[in-house]
């Protein structure tokens, strides 16, 4: 939306100094507003999955124009040992979901890569070398629980699953969401009813496949 709007922006400068002249300006503005009611299932999702509890009371103002947030004497600071809040956390959860009714996901969070039961996509899905030593030259720091990751590749949807024995660490997490992972659980073929993290393909998560594969 930014691409295209701010086409449509006129903002006259003075060829000399480049400071902004008065009169005859339009600028243009996009933000993206949650109900409350989608504000308060990312924070349930984002505390479910860092493990954060109590989760935190919602709110919102009465100007038409307040968008809904943790309070500030609620809102957990450095999650997961890490540098961001659950608010900053809430919203990256939300900037990379889609609303669009074909797209969405059910209440239990599932966005299992493989979807449906079997098929194509789960005869598709091969398993990739597993346990081989941390790549150091890889852009991404390490942590300990990525040792004993099984990774798979899914090719019918594109992407990569990460299998651990158990929920990782915090540290852990923190470096998934960090190079783009994502939790999510598995609702059909062997591996039903287990959780995992899970990435499209991009040269990023290409990249850190291959830190943990060799």
């Amino acid at each position: 939306m930014d691409a295209i709007a701010n086409r449509y922006e006129s903002i006259r400068r003075d060829e000399g100094s480049g400071e902004i002249l008065s009169g005859g300006n339009r600028y243009v503005h996009c933000e993206r507003r949650f109900s409350i009611a989608v504000f308060e299932a990312a924070v349930r999702t984002v505390c479910r999955d860092w493990g954060v509890e109590p989760v935190p009371t919602v709110v919102c103002g009465p100007s038409e124009f307040a968008s809904p947030h943790i309070p500030h004497e609620a809102n957990p600071q450095r999650v997961g040992g890490g540098v961001k809040d659950l608010q900053w956390l809430v919203m990256d959860y939300l900037a990379e979901q889609s609303f669009y009714p074909v797209q969405e996901v059910d209440e239990e969070g599932d966005r299992d890569l493989c979807g449906g039961s079997g098929g194509a996509g789960e005869a598709e899905v091969s398993v990739l070398k597993p346990g081989s030593a941390w790549n150091a030259s890889a852009p991404h720091a390490t942590a300990a629980d990525l040792q004993a990751v099984e990774v798979v590749e899914n090719h019918a949807k594109n992407g990569f699953e990460l299998f651990f024995p158990g929920k990782p660490d915090p540290a852990t997490r923190q470096l998934l969401r960090a190079c783009g992972f994502r939790p999510g659980k598995k609702k059909s073929g062997q591996r039903s009813g287990q959780w995992f993290w899970y990435a499209k393909r991009t040269q990023g998560t290409t990249e850190f496949v291959l830190g943990l594969t060799g």
